[in-house]
């Protein structure tokens, strides 16, 4: 007479909740894993070379280097997650203005760093050094952060 639990409400609303989130506790037990598996895998692949193969990837980033300093084109790259502040694009353009002044463009690159990028950066350091002198990060860097302090003391939250 009393039906059981399957005409209960709570049946019914476990009934439709475990309808509608089942495929995504799939993807949170089977899926996720698997994507960083593959994610580790793909780094690994860029990190472990050896002998010849290093060195001609070192090499492809000494070319490209050469390539975008003969076209004027200078390049330091920022990799990994960035995260914009809102209000801070004043600051941001100071600063990659201050960087044209030292002959080079702050460039986005992503999450996942080239392996040419040692070989490339080495030279682009060079390049650097013989255009503003010895030194000359230091001062760039001591420069970014006299824009800093002085945006976010007159820019509080």
């Amino acid at each position: 007479m009393g039906g059981g639990l399957k005409t209960t409400l709570l049946y019914k609303q476990i009934k439709v909740m475990l309808k509608f989130t089942w495929p995504y506790v799939l993807i949170i037990v089977f899926g996720l894993p698997s994507i960083n598996l593959l994610a580790q895998l793909k780094a690994l692949d860029t990190v472990f070379v050896t002998g010849n193969q290093k060195e001609a990837i070192i090499q492809e980033g000494r070319e490209k280097a050469l390539k975008d300093i003969s076209e004027e084109k200078v390049y330091i790259y920022d990799y990994g997650l960035v995260v914009r502040r809102t209000g801070t694009e004043k600051l941001e353009y100071q600063i990659d203005s201050l960087a044209k002044t030292y002959g080079f463009e702050i460039k986005l690159g992503g999450c996942s760093i080239p392996s040419w990028s040692d070989g490339y950066y080495e030279e682009v350091m060079k390049y650097l050094e013989k255009r503003n002198g010895i030194g000359w990060k230091n001062r760039f860097d001591d420069e970014v952060k006299i824009l800093k302090d002085t945006f976010y003391s007159t820019h509080k939250e």
